[in-house]
């Protein structure tokens, strides 16, 4: 999961977490981070995300963006990462990731696992010598 934090002159006002990917920031109703500042575009740029190359931030409408401090159109984000969207600052994180817990199914085949071992066992020590 990732959390786009909204900041207001270097300290956090308001915090958005991204499940899906791609998302648009911008002010229109259908993005999925909406900002409400006269600088934003209706759809300003798109947040992406690859299994190899990570997470990307990408200007919408041929215009740039400000990461870390430099314009760019489009760039690679790092946890930490800072950029402004019209004159909207946003700080990226990614949340740590959760150790999976055991699904259903492996509850299942493991216990039948053992269940096939102690009647193995049983019928073993039952058998005549």
């Amino acid at each position: 999961m990732v959390q786009l934090e909204i900041l207001h002159r270097g300290k956090s006002s308001a915090k958005n977490s991204i499940q899906s990917f791609p998302c648009v920031i911008g002010r229109a109703a259908g993005c999925g981070v909406r900002l409400e500042d006269p600088g934003v575009w209706d759809q300003h740029a798109v947040l992406r995300h690859d299994d190899d190359l990570g997470f990307s931030l990408i200007a919408s409408g041929g215009g740039t963006l400000t990461m870390n401090g430099e314009a760019v159109r489009e760039g690679q984000l790092k946890n930490g990462d800072t950029f402004e969207v019209g004159a909207v600052a946003i700080r990226f994180w990614m949340s740590p990731t959760r150790p999976r817990s055991p699904r259903s199914g492996d509850i299942i085949f493991w216990s039948i696992v053992a269940l096939v071992v102690v009647l193995m066992t049983t019928l073993m020590l039952m058998l005549p010598r």
